[in-house]
């Protein structure tokens, strides 16, 4: 069972930010970040290639509820929290429980704030060739979820490709 609400007509809603600053579909940044395994590296080198989903300054798993922590657990989402780098080794510490693996990653370079600084959104979800599939707030991380898993079509629990 989902813990996303459908729209009137049945569908999954599509989410992006509010403002005129919307990144969806543009190319995500590649500021120098660290980590707890790696010092100055390209954020590529962070995310993989694979889907991620990031938040500024929180744990990504909070909003999640179980059935979500599920879909990111089965389509091997990359979990990411860009906070300063000044604030990476408390948070490492703190979201070392969460229910699902998370990277937290430091922005030494202060690019990562400046990004969020300017769009109305604290949530991105970006696709494996590291362009915006989504963007919310950090409240509606089910949603914006639901939302990228049915425009990508990946398959649901319970149901066939």
């Amino acid at each position: 069972m989902s813990c996303t609400t459908r729209s009137a007509s049945g569908s999954w809603p599509f989410t992006d930010s509010a403002g005129e600053h919307s990144p969806v579909g543009l190319q995500f940044i590649q500021p120098r970040v660290n980590t707890c395994d790696a010092t100055d590296v390209l954020l590529d080198e962070v995310t993989g290639d694979w889907w991620t989903l990031a938040t500024w300054g929180t744990d990504p798993t909070a909003f999640l509820c179980a059935a979500d922590l599920a879909l990111v657990r089965r389509h091997r989402f990359r979990l990411l929290s860009f906070m300063p780098e000044t604030q990476r080794a408390r948070a490492e510490k703190r979201y070392a429980g969460s229910p699902a693996p998370v990277t937290v990653v430091g922005d030494s370079t202060g690019a990562l704030k400046d990004w969020f600084d300017v769009r109305a959104c604290g949530l991105v979800v970006l696709r494996p060739d590291r362009f915006v599939a989504a963007a919310s707030l950090t409240q509606q991380a089910s949603r914006t979820l639901a939302a990228v898993v049915t425009a990508g079509s990946l398959v649901r629990e319970g149901t066939r490709a």
